[in-house]
This record gives C-alpha cells, sequence and structure tokens, in this order.
C-alpha cells in the first residue's frame, strides 16, 4: 500500500504502530510491522499488527466508508468495542469473540486480539469444504438463541444503542428486493428494520465469520451491532449458506436442509420463549429473500456465474411467493426452482 492510496484522515503505519506500543505499554524499541488487510474489508482500514508476543487487529475509521461513496461517524470504533464485549457476555461460550485490546478514542482506532488462528473466512471456506460447516447448525442455533435470549428488551432503548447501520442496511436490502419484489421494501424490510427485540450484529455475513476443523465459529466486525430485529442475524446466516447450493444444484440439498432444521430446533430451544422465536424463524425464513437478491441483483452483487445468478434470483422470488412458515417449507422453496440434478459447483460466490 502506498501512502499516497491513503485517505487523509488514515494515520501512516509508522503512527500506528506507535499507538499499539502506548496501548500495549511496550517500547520504542519493539519492532512492530503493520500490514494492511484488503480482502473483505469495505468499511474501515483494518490493519494486523505483529512482532514478538504482539498480533493485533487495528481498524482505523475514516468518515468516508473504504470502498462505498457513503460517510459514517468515525466514533464507530468506540461502538465497536462495547459490542464486541456484550457479546463476549452473551454468548462467548458458544462463539469466539476476539477481546478488545485497545481503544484509542482520539485517534479513531480500535485493537482486537486475532479470532482467526486456525480458521479462515467462511466464505473463502465454503467451496473448499462445505460439508463441514454444515455440521454447526446446532451451535449457531444455540449461539443465537442464547444472543437473544440474554439481550432481549421490552419497551424503548436509547437511539445510541440502536444499530449504526440501520439506515444503510435498509438502502443495501432494498436495492436487490426492488428489482425482484417491490412491494418488500415497505411491506418487509422497512418493519424490520423499525423492530427493538434484541442485540443483534446486523452483518453477520459469510466475511465476518470465521470457521476451522474441530474449532467453533468465530464472528468479528460488531460496529454495526446493537439493539434490532434479530430476523436480520438468522436471514443472513441462513442465505450464506444456501447461496453455494443455489450455484451447484446436483449437491448439497440434504446438508443444508439437516442445517436449517437443526438451527431452527436448538434457536427455539436457547431463545427461551417459543412463540416469539418462532415468530422470529418466520420473519428470517422471508427475509432470506430480500438477501439472495441483493447478492444477486443489488448494490453490491456477488460475482457467480450466469447459471447461479439465475438460480439465486428464482431462489428469491420462490421465497417471496411461498411465505414459508417452518423450516421444512423454507428449505422447500428455496430450493423448488432448482432442477433436478446439475454441474459440479458452478460458481463460488466470494
Amino acid at each position: 500500500m502506498s501512502d499516497a492510496s491513503l485517505p487523509h484522515e488514515l494515520l501512516h503505519p509508522d503512527e500506528i504502530a506507535d499507538a499499539v506500543r502506548a496501548a500495549l505499554g511496550l517500547g520504542s524499541a519493539c519492532r512492530l510491522d503493520v500490514t494492511e488487510i484488503t480482502r473483505h474489508t469495505n468499511v474501515n482500514y483494518v490493519f494486523h499488527v505483529t512482532g514478538d508476543d504482539v498480533s493485533v487487529f487495528v481498524k482505523c475509521a475514516t468518515s468516508k466508508l473504504k470502498a462505498f461513496d457513503l460517510i459514517g461517524p468515525r466514533s464507530r470504533v468506540a461502538r465497536e468495542a462495547v459490542r464486541a464485549e456484550q457479546f463476549r457476555r452473551a454468548c462467548g461460550h458458544l462463539l469466539e469473540i476476539p477481546r478488545v485490546v485497545f481503544l484509542d478514542e482520539a485517534r479513531f482506532m480500535v485493537g482486537l486480539e486475532s479470532a482467526g488462528d486456525g480458521r479462515e473466512v467462511l466464505l473463502d471456506a465454503l467451496s473448499a469444504d462445505y460439508p463441514s460447516w454444515m455440521r454447526d447448525g446446532e451451535v449457531w442455533g444455540t449461539a443465537l438463541g442464547t444472543l437473544a435470549r440474554e439481550t432481549r428488551v421490552r419497551g424503548s432503548v436509547a437511539p445510541e444503542d440502536l444499530p449504526l447501520s440501520q439506515a444503510i442496511w435498509l438502502r443495501f436490502m432494498a436495492s436487490g428486493a426492488a428489482r425482484l419484489f417491490a412491494e418488500a421494501v415497505d411491506g418487509l424490510l422497512r418493519p424490520v428494520a423499525e423492530r427493538i427485540e434484541c442485540l443483534i450484529h446486523t452483518d453477520l455475513w459469510g466475511k465476518n465469520i470465521l470457521v476451522g476443523r474441530d474449532r467453533r465459529p468465530a464472528v468479528i466486525d460488531f460496529e454495526n451491532a446493537g439493539i434490532g430485529d434479530p430476523a436480520v442475524d438468522v436471514s443472513s446466516l441462513l442465505a450464506t449458506l444456501l447461496i453455494p447450493v443455489l450455484g451447484d444444484p446436483s449437491a448439497d440439498r440434504d446438508r443444508y436442509g439437516s442445517f436449517v432444521e437443526q438451527f431452527a430446533d436448538a434457536y427455539v430451544a436457547a431463545a427461551g420463549d417459543a412463540s416469539w422465536s418462532r415468530e422470529v424463524l418466520v420473519r428470517s425464513y422471508h427475509l432470506v429473500s430480500a438477501n439472495l437478491a441483493l447478492r444477486a441483483v443489488g448494490i453490491s452483487p456477488y460475482p457467480m456465474s450466469a447459471q447461479a445468478r439465475q438460480s439465486t434470483v428464482l431462489a428469491a422470488q420462490g421465497l417471496f411467493r411461498a411465505r414459508p412458515e417452518s423450516a421444512a417449507g423454507f428449505v422447500a422453496a428455496a430450493l423448488r426452482q432448482l432442477p433436478a440434478s446439475g454441474p459440479t459447483r458452478a460458481a463460488h460466490c466470494g
């Protein structure tokens, strides 16, 4: 990365290293290497700072979002620190949540420990070993159900406790839905964006999930988290794991169906309120349609083959029309448009 490529608000790598030394109480003689993480980073600038017995991921916030023509408050790094710790308290015994190492509010930086040892980003891992990550349905259902139970609110919340990106989430989701089923914007998306239920991640997509063999899943990137509708997170997770099946009609249907069933049963059991949690799941099944639309034809479409994109569009439209009320109904509606057989992996969406 050349200095010329940095926005004017972003610290020089030497300044980032100095900030880490100060935060960790390291002497000026301690050598630290600063490497920018460019893959899957589109909102903030992320750097891996390493040295003897030091491995810290530093997130730096600039006013303009890194890859989008949008402006956001630089104070979002402070939210990252608070929300990450809230997630750790609620479900850190079930999912790996990185510990906050330091927060430098003056420089709009937050440092977090690594959650990726022995793990890789789910989007990168899906094609190589899809069946392995489909065994975690009960783990995910228990974790998100526990998060809902431990953080559920009844009544109003302070504005600072709402997800930072509600308006951005609605804009992104509407960009795909409006092209395939315009009535979903006001009929489905807007009511979800206005719900106040429990702590949610808001961006629980494949780039923010890390997986590894014989390791529990890890979740990163909490700056957009806040009190909202848990269907946002559930639908993102279900859509993330559905898209590879839509890109390869010959494989993994049964595994996906098993994942959804196990997830749903575990979610209801962990959430502690069967009626409420089933309503969350039904909203999630409906909301997957908009997630698929976003990734197929929205503002930030996934790279995929023409066949995979068409299958994703058909699945989105089929789910929106079907409005499934159960896990089995959701899986049937999502896969109904696929042919009986097809080629091997047509595309990896990542």
